[in-house]
């Protein structure tokens, strides 16, 4: 299970090198260096450390999100499988529907410009940070159970 678990971390983050940060592209080092600019030009050895300088940068990436995963993953606190329901069903579900609706419509109008986006996300964020207290709670998930023989059993209070 660990062996596919941090497989799917590196494929994972290899993709999103590759798609979001540019994969083995160093545009900006190129750019800013031209003796690496020009090292394709130098026969065999000169390709070679092109193809070992992408192949290093794009392992750098992948190692520097790697590193981001792990350490978000580590610092944070799990939550129990009840906590991640009740937090998708009662916060996540709600405020995605709520974005698309809000969203689809800004869009339908053609008022699609970043400030019009960046107040509808302030305007949404503040109504769910208004409505969420106020919405109907549920039964309390970590609760005393009064079992026969356990310490908050009715039973034990009666004998003291």
């Amino acid at each position: 299970f660990f062996l596919g678990e941090y497989m799917h971390m590196i494929t994972g983050s290899a993709f999103f090198a590759v798609m979001f940060l540019g994969g083995w592209d160093v545009s900006p080092v190129i750019g800013w260096f031209p003796t690496v600019a020009n090292l394709g030009d130098e026969g065999f050895l000169g390709g070679l450390l092109l193809v070992l300088l992408k192949f290093g940068v794009f392992a750098g990436k992948v190692a520097l999100l790697l590193f981001v995963m792990m350490w978000i993953r580590w610092s944070l606190p799990r939550f129990r499988f009840d906590q991640l329901m009740k937090l998708a069903w009662r916060g996540m579900i709600p405020l995605m529907l709520t974005y698309l609706v809000v969203f689809a419509v800004v869009e339908y109008f053609g008022w699609g410009h970043w400030l019009v986006y960046l107040v509808l996300n302030l305007a949404v964020a503040a109504a769910a940070a208004v409505i969420s207290p106020r919405l109907p709670q549920g039964p309390p998930v970590n609760r005393r159970v009064a079992l026969a023989g356990s310490r908050f059993s009715p039973l034990a209070a009666e004998q003291v």
